[in-house]
Order: C-alpha cells, then structure tokens, then sequence
C-alpha cells in the first residue's frame, strides 16, 4: 500500500509500516510545516493514501472537494503508542 503519514503518525508506526512492505512517506522526513491543504494534494499526486489523527482532512475532502486517494483515521481509546501500535499489529 502507497501511505502519506502526517506529521502527528509516530516513528515507531511508521517503521512498522515500512516493514511490512508498505510504501511509506513521512510527512516529517519532507516538509513538517505543509498545510494539510497541501498534504493531501502531495499524497494524491503521488497515488498515496492519507494517514493521520488529525479529522480536518475529511473537511478538506467534502466541504473543500479536494481530490484524495483516501484517508485513513486513526483513532483510539487512551493508550500509550506501544499500545496502539500493538493494537494495529492485531489488525
């Protein structure tokens, strides 16, 4: 799978997307201070879906009509990251 991760993904997630096999690009290694506007256009471009925390990209897609390969939300329970990466493991 082609994956932009947003800034606020963690390292640790994006590792193990990595070594999964997945074709990871991290928001952070590129331009941390892009505009999520922009982000999304960056990861579209590339045929990359979007993965974040952050909800504002759903807006960006239907009220902004911004074009996306798709958009992946994560969203969990309070936890630590290991907590959530282990959750995501058993996915």
């Amino acid at each position: 799978m082609r994956i932009l991760a947003d800034v606020n993904i963690e390292i640790a997630l994006v590792e193990w997307l990595r070594s999964q096999g997945h074709d990871v690009v991290w928001a952070a290694e590129l331009t941390p201070s892009l505009p999520d506007n922009e982000l999304l256009r960056l990861a579209s471009d590339a045929g990359h879906i979007q993965l974040t925390y952050d909800k504002d990209f759903g807006e960006l897609v239907f009220r902004h009509r911004i074009v996306s390969c798709g958009i992946v939300l994560l969203r969990f329970a309070a936890g630590t990251q290991a907590e959530h990466l282990t959750a995501l493991r058993r996915q």
